[in-house]
């Protein structure tokens, strides 16, 4: 497919659609148009060109003609702009080797040297300097890949489900409260960008990764009951050694923080009657993100007067969830389409890894003791029998 230009003239307005033969699609409008229409410019994008018509008509939304039309109020010079603009970016969808910082930097600089050449014009008097053309801000690769994706096709869980397990969930929720609309069924990511929007012309710090998750969620599936009960069985083996290290308080953990199991961050999240909630775990891995949701109401933790937190596990309820990609941390720096293209391939493999490993690392404790010089007395917490001071 490609992205085409058509106008009646070098001033506009101008038509910014995509075709497979834009010479054949010019023929077809020029049947029903009292203008004479010239083909102005045509952008070869590939399989990027339904995401690049949707930026462009979105960034220019308020130069649309009356009518919803494809048409618009501005020079084709302006328009080839802002589709070459779109373009930059959404090149990461058909290089195999370009990554985001490469695209949006190459968008960034597009959009500086319009920049330059609409101020040189508006310093020149020039006549075709129009003051109220909109700023054509380079889009971001990740909302315009975001935008081409789809929900899973078949699955229990919504989007919405899966956005609440990240803070930017909490941010957009009250964005839409602030608006006066309900939360979306979680099924088509615009609704979404508009609370986005929100959040950003109030300068929000969080609730700003909203592309991302969609990403993650377009390769996302509900979880076999084997992996959701398994998951659910190395929680309650977890949540001992959590607790016991939560009561003693002072001596850190070998392998990190309190709530890693074999690598993988392990989460419990408070429902939300408000919007009808259930409590669930969240599982984090380099690779995957699975949240585990019982079928009935459960309990998963309690804070006390000492702000230490007491785990529950999980018992004599069914259990269910669904499992999606995670970003990497990395992902600007490297090749992003074939991250993309096996996204599902390695969450599959790094879950199995983590529920068949049968020798998980569970949290332990060193007690760190000055002997002759430097050395360490280490004492590590065992997972099967710790006497009642928590030691071998």
């Amino acid at each position: 497919m490609l992205v085409y230009i058509l106008a009646w003239d070098d001033k506009g307005p101008s038509k910014i659609g995509i075709a497979a033969d834009p010479k054949k699609r010019l023929k077809g409008l020029q049947t029903g148009s009292p203008h004479t229409l010239s083909l102005k410019h045509i952008e070869p994008v590939g399989v990027a060109a339904s995401a690049i018509e949707r930026e462009v008509h979105r960034a220019l939304a308020g130069r649309r003609l009356p009518g919803g039309s494809e048409w618009f109020d501005l020079p084709p010079a302006d328009a080839r702009i802002a589709v070459r603009s779109a373009a930059a970016a959404a090149g990461v969808l058909f290089d195999e080797t370009a990554t985001f910082d490469s695209i949006h930097q190459k968008s960034v600089f597009r959009w500086l040297d319009e920049q330059a050449r609409r101020r040189a014009l508006r310093d020149e008097d020039d006549e075709d300097y129009d003051e109220d053309l909109p700023e054509l801000a380079p889009p971001s690769p990740v909302e315009l890949i975001a935008r081409t994706l789809d929900a899973p096709k078949a699955g229990r869980y919504r989007f919405s489900d899966y956005l609440r397990t990240w803070p930017e969930g909490v941010w957009l929720r009250w964005a839409f409260e602030r608006l006066g609309r309900k939360t979306p069924d979680g099924r088509r990511l615009t609704p979404y960008l508009e609370a986005d929007k929100y959040l950003e012309e109030r300068d929000a710090k969080f609730g700003r990764n909203i592309h991302d998750r969609w990403i993650e969620w377009s390769a996302s599936r509900d979880l076999s009951r084997y992996e959701a009960e398994t998951l659910t069985s190395v929680w309650n083996s977890f949540i001992g050694v959590h607790n016991l290290l939560e009561s003693r308080g002072d001596p850190e953990p070998v392998h990190g923080i309190h709530d890693y199991v074999d690598n993988v961050h392990l989460l419990s999240l408070c429902g939300d009657p408000k919007y009808k909630d259930p409590e669930c775990l969240i599982f984090w891995h380099d690779d995957f993100r699975a949240v585990v949701i019982p079928d009935k109401p459960v309990t998963l933790y309690s804070i006390n007067m000492g702000a230490i937190a007491k785990l529950f596990p999980v018992e004599n309820v069914a259990v269910s969830g669904f499992v999606a990609p995670a970003f990497p941390r990395n992902i600007w720096q490297r090749p992003f389409l074939p991250w993309l293209k096996g996204a599902e391939k390695r969450r599959d493999a790094a879950l199995g890894a983590f529920i068949n490993n049968p020798d998980k690392r569970y949290p332990t404790t060193e007690k760190r003791e000055p002997q002759d010089g430097d050395g360490l007395t280490r004492v590590r917490i065992s997972l099967d029998c710790p006497d009642e001071h928590g030691y071998f």
